[in-house]
């Protein structure tokens, strides 16, 4: 079930070798380490659903297994596996990778500060234009009701005119 290597499953923490994955027999657990090679290498490429993460939930998808049978049942062992290699593989080592790592941090919370501060633009500009578009149709309405008003205006100023014609002392 395992491979003749000399370090036992429990205590692995890279990804599977065509080694450990020719010798599984279980095909079950050959798919698992195909999968977890897929997701801890990038070859064969993952699929797309899990493309970025390497988690057992990950696993579980990439490999047609039930997460819950990853966690508590008899592949259990292979998901210890898979935590302790994406946590080799997250592990910072070096000073340089010290420092990329701090520059990935601070370039991620600056990545998230935009998003933040472009959500906050977008839900201002949507604010805007409904402020805009109220004013608008106060605006059509303003100029309706003077159009009607000035109409009024005139017939007044034409009734008016006619009136005083009529009302003038006649010349004898």
């Amino acid at each position: 079930m395992t491979s003749g290597t000399e370090t036992p499953i429990a205590e692995r923490d890279w990804p599977p070798t065509d080694d450990d994955v020719n010798a599984e027999r279980n095909p079950t657990r050959k798919a698992v380490l195909i999968a977890m090679r897929s997701l801890l290498t990038g070859e064969p490429a993952p699929k797309p659903i899990n493309r970025g993460k390497r988690s057992v939930v990950a696993l579980a998808n990439e490999s047609g297994v039930g997460r819950t049978r990853l966690v508590r049942g008899a592949l259990s062992d292979l998901a210890d596996w898979m935590d302790r290699a994406v946590a080799k593989q997250d592990e910072v080592v070096t000073p340089q990778e010290h420092q990329w790592s701090k520059k990935l941090n601070a370039m991620h919370e600056r990545v998230l500060n935009a998003e933040r501060k472009y959500e906050e633009a977008r839900d201002k500009r949507k604010d805007l234009e409904a402020v805009v578009q109220a004013l608008a149709e106060q605006l059509q309405v303003s100029i309706r009701d003077r159009a009607r008003l000035q109409g009024k205006l005139d017939r007044m100023a034409k009734k008016g005119a006619g009136l005083r014609s009529l009302n003038e002392p006649s010349s004898p």
